[in-house]
């Protein structure tokens, strides 16, 4: 029986986090550089940073936000605490926005919060003075002329900037901020904001270049009138690197974004586009295009979107022409694409997302597709992979796709749509490998897992993955063969699993919480569930929490899944000390060197470390000879971090080049990476 496409209450989601209480947890933040000064030409008030995540309450109360081990405890550090709206939040999540102040460090920190069910996890944040960089403003009631200082107009110039596309003369470093309403002029090329030919500045690591909604308002970039939002593209070769945008409402009549770079040789690089609230019109098409470069559109990250209803004005409607969620579509390279935390959702002629390929030679390196929310798309789930003209390329090199809910897309085609495609659909491009881990993949139309194309894939690897069909459908359809590979997944509703996967478990109910789960949270696992605790944990390389930021694992194994079954634990420490960047080894005397280097921490840069691990060599130290460098002694014990530690040592053999390395390890072994390499030549002479 076929099911048609229906809507459910998006309110369901939003809350149900609230009904667990839990630790906190954060998933990403929109800006992750910015001036702890600088807000309105403030002294002491700093950039607007907003988090995403969940269990941080429906209200603040005693509960707060820390950065830089400042703990923002006042309610004018805050602008909204469990925002769900203005945009609306992919999944489910809850957003946060703060002001940095001048009481916090400037350096690499993390950001961490804090409510009465404890102390969430970290993620990384970089605090800056505000020197030359400036935070600015844009209004529908600004001026151009303008300095752009200031979010109202104060006289003297004083004031905000009116047109969406002054941003193209940001400085790195800036932050600028939109306040509420439509900015749909046309600037250039059909868009609100072109990015053509150098027409604009660029960001560089711990300076980038940020556009966001002003805290608790909503800008909308585009509208019915507008073809498109933002474009990079030109035949010149123009580069963008470390731009974020954030939090805007999005809608245009063509492609949202279009990135559109088939003759630009160049190499953009950490490029963000984060949270935004997305959609194209009655007659668009696809929400988010972006396409590779010459040398390589490198580290694009997608987070924490919601794009739905593409190409129509009222959810119901039928759109006129195919329009994806997002679509990763070749004309050159992208090197480690993050496509993570969003929601993709009622493209009622088009697919969630789509990653392919156009002409050979186009090549994504890797991609990391994980946690995101993909349903009620009329057409596939996602597409991974294949591509045009029909011959033989590596496309999709390495795709990682995990803890991803895929349920029921499919319906709405003219023909019957499975939750995952590999290959596409013309038979090019299908020369690669896909990892799909811990996902659950439910009742979608065409059953879960189709392979196509003209040649079969390197390999594609199952492991630990919920597959529920809808009414006997194939568990597995098209190509079959060697390259298939994996274990421990569960199967339901349609027979056995295949006789590849070793460790299955053959048509077992997995027992979610609801019998028919119709949102995110219903997808959880039952304590009894059989899918507890018989996963494998062989994919811990690349899945180290759930959907939800549920520590794996909380038994004895992996749960199979997209969600981990919690039961109130606190979550496992897998959190890495940072490297240590500054190890230097100077000669003491004809028997000693001296070690120094500034303490790093427990989990990244916070907490003491439990103990270092200092090796040499005499050749360069890399991970790959690690267990066969020589270990020295008396290293001192980890202080706070920052603090500059040193030691003495003796025992070097005279007349010889040295390489000296480092890690740093916590109290259950998680160890940094490999710090820089310190070279001195022990001559063994005495030194007077």
């Amino acid at each position: 029986m076929r099911k048609a496409l229906f809507t459910f209450p998006i309110i369901l989601y939003l809350l149900k986090f609230n009904l667990f209480a839990a630790i906190p947890v954060i998933y990403f933040s929109d800006i992750t550089d910015g001036p702890v000064s600088g807000w309105e030409d403030s002294s002491t008030k700093g950039a607007a940073i907003s988090i995403w995540g969940n269990n941080f309450g429906t209200t603040r109360n005693s509960s707060y936000v820390t950065v830089s081990g400042i703990n923002l405890q006042n309610d004018s550090d805050y602008a909204e605490w469990a925002a769900t709206s203005n945009p609306i939040t992919a999944r489910g999540m809850q957003r946060i926005t703060f002001w940095l102040n001048s009481s916090m460090n400037v350096g690499s920190t993390v950001i961490t919060v804090t409510t009465s069910e404890g102390t969430s996890n970290t993620i990384p944040f970089y605090c800056r003075d505000l020197g030359s960089n400036r935070i600015v403003f844009i209004s529908r009631d600004g001026s151009d002329s303008n300095n752009g200082l200031f979010s109202t107009d104060q006289g003297a110039q004083n004031g905000p900037w009116f047109s969406a596309n002054t941003v193209r003369g940001l400085q790195p470093g800036d932050i600028c901020y939109f306040r509420s309403g439509i900015w749909d002029e046309i600037d250039n090329w059909e868009c609100v904001i072109d990015f053509w030919s150098n027409n604009h500045n660029n960001g560089t690591e711990n300076n980038s270049i940020s556009i966001a909604s002003y805290p608790t308002e909503l800008a909308q970039l585009g509208s019915s009138s507008t073809p498109y939002v933002i474009r990079h593209h030109g035949s010149q070769g123009d580069i963008l690197n470390y731009w974020t945008f954030s939090k805007f409402r999005m809608r245009s009549s063509g492609n949202t974004t279009n990135w559109s770079n088939a003759d630009q040789p160049g190499s953009s690089t950490n490029n963000r586009f984060i949270a935004n609230d997305v959609s194209t019109t009655a007659g668009g098409r696809t929400a988010l295009v972006f396409a590779g470069q010459g040398n390589g559109s490198n580290n694009l990250r997608v987070y924490g979107n919601y794009v739905c209803d593409c190409g129509v004005d009222n959810r119901g409607e039928t759109a006129a022409a195919r329009g994806y969620g997002i679509y990763i579509n070749g004309y050159g390279t992208l090197n480690n694409v993050f496509i993570g935390w969003n929601e993709f959702a009622y493209n009622s002629n088009g697919r969630g997302m789509q990653i392919y390929g156009h002409e050979v030679g186009d090549k994504v390196d890797t991609i990391y597709v994980h946690d995101n929310y993909i349903h009620h798309n009329g057409l596939t789930g996602a597409v991974l992979g294949g591509g045009d003209p029909t011959e033989d390329y590596s496309f999709l090199n390495v795709c990682y796709f995990y803890n991803n809910l895929v349920f029921l897309n499919g319906y709405g085609g003219e023909y019957d749509y499975p939750a995952i495609l590999m290959g596409g659909e013309n038979g090019g491009g299908n020369d690669g490998e896909w990892y799909i881990y811990n996902n659950t993949l439910y009742n979608n139309c065409a059953g879960e897992v189709h392979v196509s194309g003209g040649s079969s894939p390197v390999s594609i690897v199952m492991k630990n993955n919920i597959i529920v069909s809808d009414d006997g459908q194939s568990y597995y359809t098209g190509l079959t063969g060697s390259f298939f590979s994996g274990s421990n997944n569960c199967y339901f509703n349609s027979g056995s699993g295949p006789s590849w996967d070793s460790d299955r478990l053959d048509d077992e109910n997995p027992d979610f919480i609801v019998s028919e789960p119709s949102s995110l949270l219903e997808f959880q696992i039952q304590e009894n569930s059989s899918c507890k605790d018989r996963g494998t944990i062989t994919v811990n390389d690349i899945v180290k929490k759930d959907i939800v930021a549920t520590y794996r694992p909380q038994g004895t194994a992996f749960d199979i899944g997209a969600f981990e079954y919690y039961e109130g634990f606190q979550p496992l420490d897998i959190t890495e000390p940072d490297a240590i960047v500054d190890l230097n080894v100077i000669i003491e005397s004809d028997k000693t060197v001296t070690i120094s280097f500034t303490a790093s921490g427990d989990d990244g840069n916070t907490g003491n470390a439990s103990y270092y691990d200092i090796r040499y060599n005499t050749v360069e130290i890399t991970n790959a000879n690690w267990n066969n460098s020589i270990a020295v002694t008396g290293e001192p014990t980890p202080q706070s971090p920052g603090t500059l530690q040193s030691f003495s040592f003796s025992g070097l053999t005279p007349g010889r080049v040295y390489y000296f390395a480092m890690k740093v390890m916590d109290e259950v072994s998680n160890q940094s990476n490999l710090s820089n390499n310190s070279t001195v030549y022990f001559s063994g002479l005495k030194i007077e």
